[in-house]
């Protein structure tokens, strides 16, 4: 049995594109779990137009990560043998389950391939077919923006995306759920590596389709969450070598990110993620110590799903272009001592 997992936030309005296409899919083994962090009405909506969601009730904002752990262990008690983590803003292509049920087995992770939905249209243009993670901890969307026929064909990729993730009930039984610290932002690619490191797989199906609508925001929140998540997520997965040998890097990065957060308003939201990092360090090294129990791979093993690009698509900028070289001649040197 298939437990599809939604967490939804703000998100009545995507509702019923998101469970008509569910539930007009080719397979039909799976229950749907819902749970609404923003009381927006979602819940009462789902229980009059589709009644075979089970749906908890929620009083407070979990995050994507407290919502999605609520609901996994929930599935989990029901009897689910995988998982299927959707965002409430898609909708899937009737054959997209059957395709995922097909190519699962309990030692991997799948992406589905994630198209753009733009102006109320289904789009060849792809959202994702796996999220990218440079060295220094960014990760987004890979080839967003270029026709599906570029996509990456089937095979492993560095990180499944939180927007549509296929996971085996086993990969929370042995790395535990999503760190619910992050709240949003990053929790993804902690599961992808916890998961990676634990001697699981993650790859791409790319024959099995969805569409989502996906849009880029800028907002102080929203950067410093992704900025105080992505330096917990690397002390807390990454080996001591490894943290050493990017240091240098990190350093200069993050004296550009400082510059950075002065010229775009939040340099105050950058400093508070220092301070949360500081305030978080306990627990984080208590998870880090879990990490390195379940270890199962090495560190030139895990450095073939990472890389030392920045390409992001919605902050272009020729210096990202210039900094780029001097990433990938330092990652050449992480690369040969790792």
């Amino acid at each position: 049995m298939i437990a599809i997992i939604i967490v939804g936030y703000k998100s009545k309005k995507d509702l019923p594109d998101c469970l008509e296409s569910i539930y007009t899919s080719s397979y039909k083994d799976f229950q749907v779990f819902f749970v609404d962090n923003s009381a927006d009405g979602s819940c009462d909506y789902v229980r009059k137009h589709f009644p075979k969601v089970k749906i908890v009730d929620n009083d407070q904002n979990l995050g994507y990560a407290g919502g999605n752990n609520l609901l996994m262990n929930l599935a989990a008690k029901a009897g689910a043998e995988y998982f299927f983590l959707l965002n409430a803003d898609t909708i899937i292509e009737k054959d997209c389950l059957q395709k995922l049920v097909n190519g699962a087995d309990k030692k991997t992770i799948l992406q589905p391939l994630l198209l753009l939905y733009r102006d109320g249209q289904k789009t060849d243009l792809i959202n994702t077919d796996g999220n990218y993670l440079n060295f220094l901890g960014f990760s987004y969307c890979d080839n967003l923006g270029k026709n599906k026929s570029q996509a990456k064909p089937a095979g492993s990729i560095p990180l499944a995306s939180g927007a549509a993730m296929f996971l085996p009930v086993q990969v929370f039984e042995k790395i535990g759920n999503f760190d619910q610290s992050y709240f949003i932002y990053h929790e993804d690619a902690d599961l992808s590596i916890r998961a990676r490191l634990a001697g699981f797989d993650i790859k791409l199906m790319p024959s099995s389709i969805l569409w989502h609508k996906y849009s880029f925001s800028k907002h102080k929140s929203k950067f410093f969450y992704a900025e105080r998540n992505r330096l917990k997520f690397l002390l807390k997965n990454f080996s001591l070598k490894y943290l050493i040998l990017v240091f240098p890097a990190f350093l200069i990065t993050e004296i550009m990110m400082i510059l950075y957060s002065i010229a775009g308003g939040w340099v105050v939201e950058k400093f508070k993620g220092y301070a949360e990092v500081l305030k978080l360090l306990g627990p984080t090294l208590t998870e880090r110590k879990k990490i390195v129990k379940i270890r199962k791979i090495t560190d030139r093993e895990l450095k073939n799903s990472i890389g030392p690009w920045l390409r992001f698509s919605e902050l272009s900028n020729p210096l990202i272009s210039v900094y780029n070289l001097f990433l990938v001649l330092w990652w050449y040197l992480v690369y040969i001592f790792i």
